[in-house]
């Protein structure tokens, strides 16, 4: 494995994939509410929906689970503890990605509001069915009402704007599909593919974080073969990746394919920007630039 010195600003730090570690520590935050004032969301293609009042306009937006939220607060950015991370992500053409950051389920939703209180009813890739019953709403919380069928009732937490776009979310289903395992071997070709959408993943999460201006931001439960810091990306040790991102390939031999085209991916140079701006905003510019790299690299 090769050791990768990145200068970011004045040299922050040396990243390694060899066992060497940083004395930066990687970003630690909870994904709950986060701090969208001062930002003009149209201008980056969001909507503002905290002046919302209706279920129909508000929503469309990626929701977590309060309480695996706050768990995941007292966790590590680059943790490989599994954890419960439930969460729904509504979009307005109809579709929704359940658990993003677990393993996505993806479907179809639709809005009953006839029914009191009013239900979301959700038909699943794999045919299974779930309704939600809607106890209560705003902008930046909702809350899902208790059934026979369910334990107690359940709070989820947002951010309260959403992509004028679809395609720009994340956890868009055209975006999370690389987590979901393959059912059969893939060719070189289809692998790169795979390893592409990971990486396109986290342009657009990176990008989501610093257009909105958020304080804090949250890895906890995305599977990768990168730990990201405060102005770096590390490749792991190979005896370190997360089983969970080895997992979004057919077998442990084709993950390590993706893996050496990541080693390759992270060995070149990249302009990390001025030391002015933003952490987030330079990472997601090197995201970027690896995405515009990747196209000329081939599987080995």
């Amino acid at each position: 494995m090769k050791t990768y010195l990145y200068h970011f600003a004045l040299s922050l730090f040396i990243l390694t994939g060899c066992g060497q570690t940083s004395t930066d520590k990687p970003v630690v935050s909870p994904n709950s509410l986060q701090d969208t004032s001062a930002v003009k969301l149209a201008t980056v293609g969001m909507t503002d929906l905290r002046n919302a009042r209706t279920l129909k306009e508000l929503i469309c937006q990626d929701w977590d689970n309060e309480e695996d939220a706050l768990d995941a607060e007292d966790m590590p950015a680059n943790s490989t503890l599994e954890i419960q991370y439930r969460s729904y992500c509504f979009f307005d053409d109809g579709t929704v990605v359940k658990d993003a950051r677990e393993i996505p389920v993806v479907g179809t939703w639709e809005l009953n509001e006839e029914q009191k209180p009013a239900l979301i009813n959700i038909t699943f890739a794999n045919g299974e069915k779930a309704t939600e019953a809607v106890g209560g709403f705003g902008a930046t919380r909702l809350l899902f009402a208790g059934k026979a069928d369910k334990k107690k009732p359940s709070t989820f937490i947002a951010r309260g704007f959403r992509h004028n776009e679809n395609k720009n979310d994340p956890f868009y289903t055209e975006n999370v599909w690389w987590m979901i395992k393959p059912s059969k071997p893939e060719s070189d070709d289809a692998i790169k593919k795979r390893f592409a959408a990971y990486i396109h993943f986290f342009v657009l999460f990176y990008d989501e974080y610093a257009n909105t201006h958020a304080k804090k931001v949250s890895f906890v439960g995305l599977p990768s073969c990168y730990d990201w810091y405060a102005g770096g990306i590390i490749l792991q040790r190979t005896n370190k990746i997360q089983r969970k991102w080895i997992d979004c390939f057919y077998n442990e031999e084709q993950a390590m394919k993706a893996f050496r085209l990541a080693d390759k991916l992270v060995s070149k140079k990249y302009d990390w920007g001025n030391k002015g701006d933003r952490w987030m905003s330079r990472s997601a510019g090197v995201l970027k630039q690896m995405e515009k790299n990747l196209e000329t690299l081939t599987i080995e």
